[in-house]
């Protein structure tokens, strides 16, 4: 945890001083972070056991948008958790999962994308993992009701879309690789479809 402790100081002073209307709440944060390890560990630990009400206590606490000190958590845990995927990669057995979380760190999918042949792959938000998952199936509640599962596509945007679900209201943006010669890492292509967010959640979508 100390890489990702120091990676997340690094970001923090970074960002204060870019004149960001939240720099008071960045540079609060940045003196929790350096005035003690331990609450480093609670925000690690708030965010690997997707505990959202820590998260928000902790954010709060710092007049921080929840949102920002996610994304700036999971950035700074990021390469350490891949190194420790990458140690494990032939120990698991990415055939047999079927869940709808992570098989290595047990976090929601925040892409998916289709192989040339048509099988669907989930890519976890936190560390970069990929495996299979079923083409008709709610990677967040398992539903498989065919009534309750849909997609939109943006105009003029072939080869994305967004697949929602009516059972939970959830959705994750999906590229069909079939449309491309060449796709960009997904967490490249999740920034760059920032759009796709803003029109699911237009449509009631979370």
């Amino acid at each position: 945890m100390n890489s990702a402790g120091d990676l997340l100081k690094k970001f923090l002073s970074h960002l204060a001083n870019q004149g960001r209307d939240d720099a008071n709440g960045l540079k609060a944060t940045l003196e929790k972070a350096g005035a003690s390890d331990n609450w480093q560990k609670q925000l690690f630990n708030a965010i690997l056991s997707q505990d959202g009400e820590a998260l928000s206590a902790m954010a709060s606490e710092v007049q921080l948008e929840p949102n920002v000190l996610l994304f700036l958590g999971k950035a700074a845990l990021r390469p350490s958790i891949e190194q420790l995927r990458n140690a494990s990669i032939g120990e698991l057995d990415r055939h047999q999962w079927e869940k709808g979380y992570c098989p290595f760190c047990g976090s929601p999918p925040d892409m998916a994308f289709f192989e040339k042949t048509g099988k669907r792959n989930l890519h976890c938000e936190l560390c970069g993992e990929e495996w299979l998952y079923p083409r008709i199936k709610c990677p967040f509640c398992d539903t498989e009701d065919q009534e309750k599962l849909g997609y939109f596509e943006a105009e003029e945007e072939e080869g994305f879309r967004v697949y929602f679900c009516r059972e939970c209201n959830r959705y994750i943006k999906t590229v069909d690789k079939k449309a491309f010669e060449e796709v960009a890492p997904l967490d490249l292509e999740n920034l760059a479809t920032l759009h796709l967010d803003l029109l699911a959640r237009e449509n009631g979508f979370r």
